[in-house]
């Protein structure tokens, strides 16, 4: 039996994804790390996001056929 091991950084995430979605995962994380440069990255529910001042405001994952990008209101205090 093998115990699946969650990835605990964007990067370990990357890696388990195919090619095809990970260049597009990478794309998408450069352009949030552009818009939101102070945002930590974390895993969030098992799966890529960036939390700013404790709030996640974005997050995103492969899925079987594709990507899926997650926008979060940040509504937990002032963001910026």
């Amino acid at each position: 039996m093998t115990v699946e091991r969650k990835p605990s950084t964007i990067d370990d995430y990357l890696k388990s994804v195919p090619e095809d979605r990970r260049s597009a995962l990478k794309d998408l994380r450069a352009k949030i790390r552009s818009i939101v440069p102070n945002a930590e990255e974390c895993i969030s529910y098992g799966f890529p996001a960036f939390r700013l001042k404790g709030v996640v405001v974005a997050g995103f994952c492969a899925t079987a056929k594709g990507c899926s990008y997650f926008p979060f209101s940040g509504e937990s205090g002032q963001l910026i």
